[in-house]
């Protein structure tokens, strides 16, 4: 896919979810699974014994939701502010398999925290995000999540078979709003800008940035007209994720089938101009996916389990080097 384009989202965004909301669906709604689903329900059962078996053998004090999530309070901040539905939060977080090692683990030692947004379909595992949403700035959680809020039927190692049963450590360590995170990536913009001695530099409208390198000539490109073009997409550290330099590509102006800051960078540019888009992630690809543990991330982007946009890790800020070949 081309990574300038407006691909429409999916209603699920990790295969392996549709499973695992089956089987929390289930939970609430019993009568909604079919009798053929009723190995489904087994599973269920399966995970719920193994993870009492746990608390059982280690004497450990944990509450449990509706849908099967077990956790406990690590160290709490009851004056900290409390996660709500798209929230944005930071968090370090520590994965192990339950009864197992630690399989992957992300601390304030190892650099910054992921983001996510909190309740949009952007997180998996389903359980964590759901267990995350009980959370307040500063506090630490311990969830035991069933595989059928987790990975399901997916497997990346002998230590992470399918059907695992994780035990995820997680600290929140800031919660922002959709704002916050737009100046965010407006200073990180601009601290780019400097860092390279970049000064001639136009900036546009919501956090967008022009520089042009090459001048062009005629018009403006209008609603309406079609544009052919070169281009290739970095992330702010330099690190190529997608190109197209065949002079194959090309969208109409105005027909939103590409994302808004592309299409505005490109509306500022003449035939034969050269020039560079800096593009905050809301006029990208926003909150995309995100996955814990990252260390299977790139596993299932191989296996075709995360699709289109949301290979994008979330909130990225995006570098198109643009050349407008035409304008018709």
């Amino acid at each position: 896919m081309s990574y300038a384009s407006n691909t429409p989202r999916r209603t699920y965004r990790f295969r392996p979810f549709r499973w695992a909301l089956g089987l929390a669906i289930g939970l609430v709604l019993p009568g909604c699974l079919k009798s053929e689903d009723t190995d489904l329900q087994k599973r269920i059962k399966d995970d719920d014994d193994q993870i009492q078996k746990y608390f059982k053998d280690l004497s450990v004090g944990v509450d449990k939701d509706n849908l099967g999530l077990y956790f406990s309070v690590l160290e709490a901040n009851p004056d900290g502010q409390l996660a709500q539905a798209n929230d944005i939060l930071s968090i370090y977080y520590v994965v192990s398999p339950l009864n197992g090692p630690v399989f992957d683990s992300l601390t304030v030692r190892d650099g910054p925290p992921l983001k996510l947004k909190l309740l949009a379909n952007a997180l998996v595992p389903v359980g964590l995000d759901r267990g995350l949403s009980r959370m307040r700035e500063g506090e630490k959680y311990r969830f035991f999540i069933p595989s059928a809020l987790a990975y399901g039927k997916y497997q990346y190692s002998a230590a992470f078979p399918e059907y695992t049963n994780l035990v995820v450590d997680a600290e929140v360590v800031r919660i922002e709003t959709e704002a916050e995170q737009q100046a965010v990536e407006t200073r990180a913009i601009r601290q780019h800008l400097a860092a390279h001695q970049l000064d001639d530099v136009d900036s546009l409208d919501a956090g967008l940035f022009y520089q042009r390198i090459r001048e062009g000539q005629g018009s403006l490109p209008q609603a309406g007209q079609q544009v052919r073009l070169n281009y290739v997409g970095k992330y702010l550290n330099g690190t190529v994720f997608d190109e197209n330099t065949a002079g194959s590509f090309g969208f109409v102006i105005g027909g939103k089938k590409v994302i808004a800051g592309f299409e505005e960078g490109v509306m500022r540019m003449r035939k034969g101009e050269k020039g560079r888009i800096f593009i905050p992630s809301h006029l990208a690809y926003g909150a995309t996916l995100q996955v814990i543990p990252q260390r299977i991330r790139e596993d299932l982007i191989r296996q075709e389990q995360i699709e289109n946009e949301d290979r994008i890790p979330p909130f990225s800020v995006l570098v198109f080097e643009v050349e407008l070949l035409d304008i018709s």
